[in-house]
């Protein structure tokens, strides 16, 4: 009798010890669940937990994944949909030379390569989107979704300002990389406040006028919204009525503004991005009558990258500009050594790897 319940117990024990093992799986590994999040359209997506792999539709949308994810990001993205990635790609694989085998799936204004993209079987394809930009990939979504693939959309182009940093907090939720993710939120917050308090109770605003290196202007929104936040007027806000356009020279010329703000050739260093700012400003100030304009005689007009207005450094030309607006109460503030200080502390390339403001001399 005591042989048969000590061979019980020996038979008991030995079901505990496979059924735990068999529970816990490899050591050291987590088994895969599936977590549902509301992205930026409020659309609900199931996606697998943790995320292992994944695709992205373009290059702004990637370097804000890489603020949260830092250098895992680059062993975790296998396909990109970005046309401008050509531009930055040297700088990228230069510090990570696995980025060379990402698979380009094209996009951008034609159709995305999706049978490219299935084989590649990433547990989510993130795309960085606008109303606009959903209703007429509509098609290619569902077509993602049904071959399981989960789409999930960030809206970085509605906001300059408030946007990216969205994007960085829904990034930090779906990878669960929340306290990072406040970091990056919390420095970006930091430089906004500043601006916001050093430039309270400003009586007469200086003016501006903005333009981007294709002659093209916008009336509310990026650019525009960023020279606003940095305490700017623009000249054409009672007058342009669509969201972007060209402003007759006229304007500008009547209008004399005191800044004049050009976006476009700068950003990083590559063979694909030559840096060809002269040539936009010495077409600007070849205009007739524009070197008598204040901003021109008083060289007060600049250059940044364009991708500011959809980035999370957007930041960068607010205090930039800001302090040019106003120096006096920006005094003691460095643009460039902040942006220094954001990109030794969150991004996975260097702040020396581009060039990312002009002054005409």
């Amino acid at each position: 009798m005591k042989n048969t319940k000590r061979l019980i117990t020996v038979v008991l024990a030995m079901m505990i010890i496979f059924t735990m093992s068999a529970c816990a799986g490899e050591p050291g590994k987590t088994e895969p669940t599936e977590r549902t999040f509301v992205d930026a359209a409020g659309r609900e997506v199931t996606i697998k937990q943790p995320i292992e792999t994944f695709v992205i539709n373009n290059y702004d949308l990637g370097e804000s994944l890489a603020m949260v994810l830092g250098d895992e990001y680059a062993d975790m993205v296998t396909g990109t949909g970005i046309p401008n990635y050509e531009i930055n790609k040297e700088v990228y694989e230069k510090h990570f030379p696995q980025l060379k085998n990402i698979k380009s799936l094209a996009g951008g204004r034609g159709p995305y390569d999706l049978e490219a993209l299935f084989k590649l079987e990433p547990d989510v394809f993130f795309m960085n989107s606008s109303e606009h930009f959903r209703q007429s990939r509509g098609e290619e979504m569902d077509k993602v979704e049904q071959a399981g693939i989960p789409v999930y959309l960030f809206f970085m182009y509605q906001d300059a300002i408030q946007s990216p940093r969205d994007t960085i907090r829904l990034v930090g939720e779906v990878f669960g990389r929340e306290e990072r993710a406040k970091e990056v939120t919390d420095f970006i917050d930091a430089q906004f406040n500043l601006v916001e308090e050093r430039l309270a109770n400003i009586d007469e605003p200086v003016t501006f006028y903005y333009e981007r290196d294709n002659g093209m202007t916008s009336a509310k929104g990026g650019w525009t919204q960023i020279l606003n936040q940095a305490g700017g007027q623009w000249i054409a806000e009672d007058i342009m009525i669509e969201n972007s356009g060209k402003l007759d020279p006229e304007t500008v010329l009547v209008s004399n503004p005191d800044f004049i703000v050009l976006s476009g050739g700068l950003g990083y260093k590559s063979s694909g991005n030559p840096h060809t700012v002269q040539d936009h400003v010495d077409k600007v100030i070849s205009r007739p009558g524009w070197k008598d304009l204040d901003a021109i005689k008083n060289k007060r007009l600049f250059v940044f990258a364009h991708d500011f207005s959809r980035s999370p450094l957007s930041f960068y030309p607010v205090l930039y500009m800001a302090k040019e607006f106003y120096p006096e109460r920006m005094a003691d503030v460095d643009p460039d050594a902040i942006m220094k200080e954001f990109y030794d502390k969150f991004m996975i390339v260097d702040y020396e790897d581009g060039t990312w403001s002009y002054r005409l001399e």
